[in-house]
């Protein structure tokens, strides 16, 4: 990293670390540490960090520091719900604004998590095609909820132990989804959305003692 970073571009930066686990739940964030690495001052840092705070990626830490939210499995069921009810408007708006370069866009990425036999690689596909849908609404808000909701529910998949079920069955269920969304089904893009919101929240069940949800 160097001193050119713009306030926004270190703010995306800690956010992408952040969401793909580079810190992991309850890690302190020392300012003094991340400015330096990041070349920055720490005045920046802290900005970022309060940005990050508004979004429920990170916490407040003693020492003036801060640390990696945590989650709890009451985070998760409360998320999953408003996540079904923002699945299915995600659904139905990325099929009527969706465009022709974002729809190649997602195409690639399914065709990345199909190739991959790395989980992790999986994971974050899944996480990418899901973000790619809210940007083709065109909607800031549905975009900054669900960025939001990813982090908390993105560590759920370090509990699935069948990841190479798992890998194949997200991909089938992409793949509707793309279709329907390409063809501009809106109705269509909502349900298949919401069925594979559903499928996961199922594979937690099974997973976890039933009172966790």
């Amino acid at each position: 990293m160097t001193d050119i970073l713009t306030r926004d571009g270190l703010y995306k930066e800690l956010q992408r670390r952040i969401l793909d686990h580079e810190y992991q739940p309850g890690e302190i964030l020392p300012i003094r540490k991340l400015a330096s690495e990041l070349g920055v001052s720490t005045t920046p840092i802290r900005e970022v960090l309060l940005r990050l705070e508004g979004e429920f990626l990170v916490e407040r830490a003693p020492k003036s520091s801060a640390r990696v939210a945590q989650v709890t499995y009451k985070d998760i069921r409360d998320i999953v719900e408003v996540r079904l009810a923002l699945g299915r408007q995600c659904g139905m708006l990325a099929a009527l604004r969706i465009t022709e370069d974002e729809k190649a866009a997602c195409w690639e990425i399914l065709e990345e998590l199909g190739n991959s036999s790395d989980f992790k690689h999986v994971m974050q596909a899944d996480g990418r095609l899901h973000s790619a849908l809210y940007a083709a609404t065109r909607n800031a808000m549905l975009q900054r909820f669900f960025l939001q909701l990813r982090y908390q529910v993105s560590h759920l998949y370090d509990l699935i132990d069948d990841e190479a079920s798992w890998s194949q069955s997200t991909q089938q269920e992409w793949r509707g989804i793309l279709d329907a969304v390409c063809c501009g089904n809106g109705e269509l893009s909502a349900k298949l959305l919401q069925d594979h919101i559903q499928n996961f929240v199922r594979e937690m069940q099974r997973i976890l003692q039933p009172s966790s949800f």
